[in-house]
């Protein structure tokens, strides 16, 4: 990439400041847990944040859930009685909008009120994609993308550019793709140009990337490997992830996981023995310990600029 070119990545990096927040610097703002009394057949359904930046809120069937206005609640824990119906709703952060739910990690659904039945310990977590405010009709179907105005109003969770092609990551019920598009020299220095201060930035940058004509689409979902090729890497050490092309994105040391990424994904890799606490490179702090378990957890770095 020359200077131009790694210079503009920059300034496209810190005008999408709506990019989602790496797993291990994005704690909840607040969490509440109900004791496991008076229950003859406890569950917990944990209710977190996903990607992005929103609000979570939880009621009991038949109640409205109802969002703080003094405190935003990104986890909730409770303990109910097994069988139990409740209802969660969830609202995005400014310069987010929501985009789906997931359930154990899995894709669950695309409205932001749902009613689950609770009949074992559950995870849900409420995910949310960065917006452009653009305007337009999103398409039905990715397929039918021409251009990529055509998914601007779907929101994206990557974008960027090199010297000569621009990439977009968005999701639609429950897919993640990847849009390439070429772009010229002279729509790189109109990007380039654009002033951050300004209050239609987003507008202006939008007219200038909608035209851009789509070359090629890849369905990142597809892509995610099986959970029996995960299982393969149990055993493996941290150094030896390393060696294969994994990055540590950091780790947690009490629930004893790591965060990796191998584009275009992340992933948890559970662990035993010891992290090197003392050890400021992180590649380090992890090499002896052994891999017990993976899962994975979200798309990063798919655009690899």
């Amino acid at each position: 990439m020359n200077k131009k070119a790694a210079l503009l990545a920059g300034i496209l990096a810190l005008s999408m400041a709506a990019c989602s927040q790496s797993p291990a610097s994005a704690p909840s703002s607040s969490e509440s847990e109900s004791a496991q009394t008076d229950f003859k057949d406890p569950v917990v359904i944990a209710v977190h944040l996903g990607n992005g930046m929103g609000q979570v809120a939880f009621a009991e069937e038949g109640k409205t859930p109802e969002f703080d206005n003094e405190i935003n609640i990104q986890s909730i824990v409770n303990t109910v009685e097994r069988g139990s119906v409740v209802e969660l709703d969830t609202k995005a952060d400014e310069n987010y909008q929501f985009l789906k739910w997931t359930k154990n990690g899995e894709y669950y659904s695309a409205d932001a009120r749902i009613t689950v039945t609770v009949t074992e310990d559950v995870e849900y977590r409420a995910h949310f994609i960065s917006t452009f405010g653009y305007e337009g009709k999103a398409v039905d179907s990715i397929d039918q993308a021409k251009t990529i105005g055509d998914v601007l109003a779907l929101g994206y969770i990557e974008c960027g550019t090199t010297d000569s092609k621009f990439g977009i990551v968005t999701e639609k019920d429950g897919v993640a793709y990847r849009l390439m598009a070429d772009i010229s020299e002279a729509d790189m220095q109109k990007i380039f140009d654009l002033d951050f201060e300004d209050p239609d930035y987003n507008k202006k940058y939008c007219d200038i990337i909608a035209p851009l004509a789509v070359t090629e689409i890849t369905n990142l979902t597809d892509m995610i490997p099986a959970q029996s090729e995960l299982d393969k890497l149990i055993g493996k050490t941290g150094g030896e992830l390393i060696e294969e092309g994994y990055t540590c994105g950091g780790y947690n040391t009490e629930d004893k996981f790591i965060y990796m990424t191998k584009a275009p994904f992340r992933y948890f890799m559970y662990y035993e023995g010891e992290i090197h606490m003392d050890q400021d490179d992180e590649a380090e702090a992890i090499k002896d310990a052994k891999i017990t378990g993976v899962k994975y957890d979200a798309i990063e770095n798919a655009l690899d600029f």
